[in-house]
């Protein structure tokens, strides 16, 4: 029975393609296409389902190779800085990126020619702002390696005078010997003012200087040094070690401490609430004020003023004197 009703199966089949077989021929290539489209477009929409469409283009990013970005004056049409990295990630704005291995080349207004040249190994600007915020490993060279600046990371601006530095930073001024470090910092551009917060130091030829904070001022090559927060000053040299809460040098060689001053050398101690030293043909003078007294010999004595030549080691002691 099953195989009559394949066999008659089979007959119409024959009969209906022999009939129709012209039709099926010239239809085939569109069932074929209608077939290829269904399978197409039922693809698309699984593919598309599967992809996550953002909302905010704004945070749509792109990594871009050799990355190069100059700010050109519009005012003067001159070229400001040039930055160049390895790579950058940035945003469809361009407002930002984040920057790998940065080169930054920073001229000057005036001349045009460079002024420093800053490498670290990341960084992120704002284009929009003109905004610096380098990280790891940063090295700012000045012209004909005036100042040398290392540093854990370093920001700055294009609106700002100020470099601010941090995460452990040191700056060399090899034509005046200095080196000056600290934990964070604020340097001037034209490094005329310095800033150093927290763990401060100070090395300048037989000087060695640190504190909780340290300035330094220069105006016409002359220099000032203020150190406030347990400062400690050590005059290698002549073997002198002073402590104060606050010391002050000035560009004339003048010595201003004050809070809990104690001076120690080879030959004697001096305890104070002010010491003042001034530089003259007799050599360093110090007067010591408010308390003063000296520890010698196994002695202390009291008085209403001491005077010390650092260089004679003379002493001179006014006033009421007791022990």
């Amino acid at each position: 029975m099953k195989q009559k009703k394949i066999l008659r199966a089979v007959k119409s089949f024959q009969q209906f393609t022999s009939k129709h077989g012209m039709k099926i021929a010239m239809l085939a290539p569109l069932f074929a296409f209608f077939i290829f489209f269904s399978y197409s477009t039922i693809s698309a929409l699984i593919t598309v389902k599967s992809v996550k469409i953002p909302t905010n283009f704004k945070k749509i990013k792109f990594e871009i190779e050799n990355y190069l970005l100059e700010h050109i004056d519009q005012a003067t049409n001159a070229k400001l800085w040039k930055l160049k990295a390895s790579s950058a990630l940035v945003n469809s704005k361009y407002n930002k990126a984040d920057i790998e291995d940065a080169f930054i080349e920073y001229y000057n207004k005036d001349s045009g020619e460079i002024e420093f040249i800053i490498r670290s190994n990341k960084a992120v600007i704002d284009k929009k702002t003109q905004d610096f915020k380098l990280s790891e490993n940063v090295r700012l060279n000045y012209t004909d390696d005036k100042y040398i600046l290392n540093s854990g990371n370093l920001s700055f601006s294009d609106n700002s005078d100020v470099f601010e530095v941090g995460d452990s930073w040191n700056l060399k001024v090899p034509e005046n010997g200095i080196l000056i470090s600290g934990q964070e910092g604020n340097i001037n551009k034209n490094f005329k003012s310095i800033d150093s917060i927290g763990e401060a130091k100070l090395e300048q030829g037989n000087y060695d200087l640190s504190a909780e904070k340290i300035s330094i001022k220069s105006e016409n090559g002359k220099q000032t040094v203020s150190a406030r927060g347990n400062s400690f000053l050590k005059i290698s040299d002549k073997n002198i070690n002073l402590k104060a809460s606050q010391i002050h040098l000035d560009a004339a060689g003048n010595l201003r401490a004050e809070g809990n001053v104690s001076v120690v050398t080879d030959k004697i101690n001096c305890f104070a609430n002010k010491l003042c030293v001034r530089q003259d043909e007799l050599g360093q003078i110090g007067t010591l004020t408010g308390n003063p007294h000296i520890l010698r010999n196994g002695d202390t004595i009291f008085a209403d003023e001491i005077i010390y030549n650092f260089e004679t080691e003379e002493l001179t002691i006014k006033g009421h004197v007791h022990s």
